[in-house]
C-alpha cells in the first residue's frame, strides 16, 4: 500500500470519527432485559435471529447462516468503513478471536458498506492481519438486518442456530468484547 492510499485512508478515519460519532465510550448499548441468571435478553420487537443469508466473504467464497453451527456461539460485528470506532475495534475483535476461537466460539464480521466498501474493507483487514471472516452482505442481510440498525458498530453474540442471544451498539475494547461473548458461552 503506497504512502498517498495510508494518508487518505487515515483523514478518512480521523474526519468520519469527528462528524459520525457512530460508537459511544460506555462500552455499548445492550438490548432487553436481564434475565435470572444476568445474561441481557433481546427484547420483544427486535430481531430474534440473524436473517437467512446467502453470501461471500471478502475472498468471495460463498457463505451462509451454517457458519454458525461450527461454534457453539458467535460473536457477529456488524461495522462499516467509514466509521471510526467500527475501525479501531477492528484489532481488539482479532485480541478476542485469537484468544477463544479454540474454546468453540466464532466470530464473524459484516462489512455494512457491502461491495462498495470492498477494497478499503480489505486494506483494513490486511491492516489489522485480521483472521476471522468477514462477510460483504446479500440482499437480504442488507435488508433486514442493515437497515434496520440504530448506529454503527452494532454487535450480536448468536447460538449455533443463528438466534440472538444478546446485542450491543457502540465501539468496545477486547475485555468489553470477551465479557459480552463469555456470559453466553457458559
Amino acid at each position: 500500500m503506497n504512502k498517498k492510499k495510508i494518508l487518505v485512508l487515515l483523514a478518512t478515519l480521523v474526519i468520519s470519527t469527528a462528524l459520525a460519532a457512530c460508537g459511544n465510550s460506555d462500552g455499548g448499548y445492550t438490548t432487553g432485559d436481564n434475565s435470572k441468571d444476568g445474561r441481557s435478553q433481546v427484547s420483544q420487537g427486535e430481531l430474534q435471529s440473524i436473517p437467512d443469508f446467502s453470501a461471500e466473504d471478502i475472498e468471495g467464497n460463498k457463505v451462509d447462516n451454517s457458519i454458525f453451527k461450527e461454534n457453539k456461539v458467535t460473536l457477529v460485528n456488524v461495522w462499516a468503513t467509514w466509521c471510526g470506532p467500527c475501525v479501531n475495534e477492528l484489532p481488539e475483535i482479532q485480541k478476542v478471536y485469537s484468544e477463544l476461537k479454540d474454546q468453540g466460539i466464532g466470530v464473524v464480521g459484516i462489512v455494512a458498506d457491502g461491495n462498495d466498501a470492498k477494497d478499503t474493507a480489505k486494506e483494513l483487514i490486511e491492516l489489522d492481519s485480521l483472521k476471522y471472516k468477514m462477510i460483504i452482505p446479500d440482499s437480504n442481510l442488507e435488508k433486514k438486518l442493515i437497515s434496520t440498525l440504530r448506529g454503527f458498530p452494532t454487535s450480536y453474540v448468536v447460538d449455533s442456530e443463528g438466534k440472538i442471544l444478546g446485542m450491543k451498539l457502540g465501539g468496545m475494547n477486547a475485555e468489553g468484547f470477551k465479557a459480552f461473548i463469555e456470559q453466553y458461552a457458559k
